[in-house]
């Protein structure tokens, strides 16, 4: 229940793309996976000011998505979870001249701790 997709960016990704089509892909893609109800998944972003990130070629190109998770789900789906966004925002991302650096984590959140 209740996944959350938080989808961190360098400001400038607005620039380049609609961020709501990206959330809206991104959200339709976690919500085909097995054990998810999109009725229950949270999916926002966040804008990064500033940032450094790898080689001078990716200056501040920055994507970086947490997944969070309550547990107990196998690791092959979360596998597959974290490779279905990583995927969609290559697909967006491979439109640009310049390289992005894409990231995907997962987090678990503690449910005995996690209160709806």
């Amino acid at each position: 229940m209740m996944p959350h997709i938080v989808l961190e960016h360098s400001k400038h990704l607005s620039d380049n793309i609609e961020i709501t089509e990206l959330l809206n892909d991104l959200h339709k893609d976690l919500a085909g996976r097995e054990t998810v109800d999109i009725r229950y998944i949270k999916t926002y972003s966040t804008s990064v000011e500033y940032c450094q990130v790898g080689a001078d070629d990716m200056q501040d190109n920055m994507i970086h998505i947490i997944l969070k998770l309550l547990p107990n789900r196998p690791p092959q789906l979360k596998k597959e979870m974290a490779s279905g966004l990583h995927a969609i925002v290559l697909s967006y991302t491979d439109k640009f001249f310049e390289p992005w650096a894409v990231s995907v984590e997962i987090q678990e959140i503690e449910a005995e701790t996690y209160c709806v």
